[in-house]
């Protein structure tokens, strides 16, 4: 996104936007759709309803996944080219990058951080702690699980800490090959993180636990054990740079590639985690490929949809793309509002029905795209346009 004072439409690419669109719309549906329960109740309509609810399941993952595939594509291609563009990439050019990117995520996250804990005291069902500042430092799934609280925050500390950690190992790395160009020292650099973190996965994750839990709690949310996950988006940006040519020839098979690799690996993750199949709980082999392999195969796949989008400038409905932009500017406010801060906090006193469930979700929407719009206008672009008095502007950051 550029900066400068005003945003315009045109700094934006519509397909791009897209995805962003998906991500978050897929995550939202994904935790809000029991508040829907009630109609599966209905006589006739219930038991179809059911069976849609339930499809929604994998929704939470294939959201987060194309999320970092797209932040590792967008954030990873600004690297690249403050690593290209420096004489000597050093530290300074390592912490303009850092200023950059936290002014764009922490006043956010920590607004809503400290909007949860206020919350969450004042209705008596979180007492802040010593631990919880954990929070502020995203360590709080470095190793170990995430705690209860404020659970969407595990992939935030996914992204913050792979974005720390990787101009620091291209530093190492360029200091490593001072003599090699930079195209090899991205390409070592870039191909280093999905190879380290498959055999940290391989080494350190307990395949012999039967509980599908722990492939979600102890596995898919550990910070140590998925950085590689926004190493996928930032490879495709390494080779839409540096091979443009046969990524544009390549870029709708690359498309149709990842599409039909999504589906494949969505069916094979509901397949093995449903009572009905219990894949994960029987079988060995399968949780090793599950919790090493597809942990991987779904953030590649969804990083191959990206060329295509890329090329993507403008929608046939201009209603259509308006709405997919607006959603896509929010889309960071939503995440984070959306459901410890609106949803968790309000289910204790929601008596739903099927007379009062569809007004209630639809108010949900509401609330969450309103407050997310509002901070969005408010809170995220000034903050947005005051990080150019702490780092020197580019118009590609």
């Amino acid at each position: 996104m550029s900066n400068t004072a005003k945003e315009t439409h045109s700094d934006r690419i519509i397909g791009l936007d897209v995805v962003r669109f998906f991500a978050i719309m897929i995550v939202v549906i994904y935790h809000s759709v029991p508040l829907l329960a009630p109609l599966t109740g209905v006589p006739v309509i219930g038991r179809p309803l059911h069976y849609l609810f339930a499809l929604t399941e994998p929704f939470g993952i294939l959201g987060v996944e194309l999320f970092f595939a797209l932040s590792g594509f967008l954030i990873g291609s600004i690297l690249i080219k403050v690593y290209l563009r420096s004489q000597q990439f050093a530290l300074p050019e390592i912490s303009s990058f850092l200023v950059r990117r936290w002014f764009r995520t922490l006043p956010n996250y920590w607004l809503i951080l400290i909007a949860n804990f206020a919350v969450y005291a004042a209705l008596g069902f979180h007492s802040f702690q010593a631990s919880d500042i954990r929070y502020f430092f995203f360590v709080q799934n470095l190793t170990s699980p995430h705690p209860p609280f404020f659970p969407e925050a595990w992939s935030l500390a996914i992204e913050e800490w792979f974005y720390l950690t990787a101009p620091m190992a291209l530093l190492a790395v360029s200091l490593l090959f001072r003599k090699s160009e930079k195209k090899r020292v991205l390409a070592i650099t870039l191909l280093a993180y999905p190879i380290l973190f498959l055999i940290v996965r391989a080494v350190a994750i307990d395949n012999n636990n039967p509980d599908p839990l722990y492939f979600d709690h102890s596995v898919r949310k550990v910070v140590m054990l998925r950085l590689s996950a926004i190493s996928y988006g930032v490879l495709i940006a390494f080779a839409r740079l540096f091979y443009s040519e046969a990524i544009e020839k390549l870029k709708m098979p690359l498309f149709l590639t990842g599409l039909l690799g999504i589906g494949a690996l969505t069916a094979i993750h509901y397949i093995g985690i449903h009572p009905g199949f219990a894949l994960y709980a029987k079988s060995h082999s399968y949780r090793v490929f599950h919790n090493v392999l597809l942990i991987s195969l779904i953030p590649l796949c969804s990083a191959l949809l990206l060329p295509y989008a890329y090329g993507v400038r403008a929608l046939r409905s201009k209603r259509v793309g308006s709405t997919v932009t607006f959603i896509s500017k929010i889309s960071y406010s939503l995440y984070l509002v959306h459901f410890t801060l609106i949803l968790e906090s309000a289910m204790p006193f929601l008596h739903l029905t099927v007379s009062n469930c569809v007004p209630i979700y639809v108010g949900y929407w509401a609330v969450i795209i309103g407050l997310s719009a509002t901070i969005y206008k408010y809170y995220e672009m000034p903050m947005m346009h005051l990080r150019n008095r702490f780092s020197k502007a580019d118009p590609n950051v």
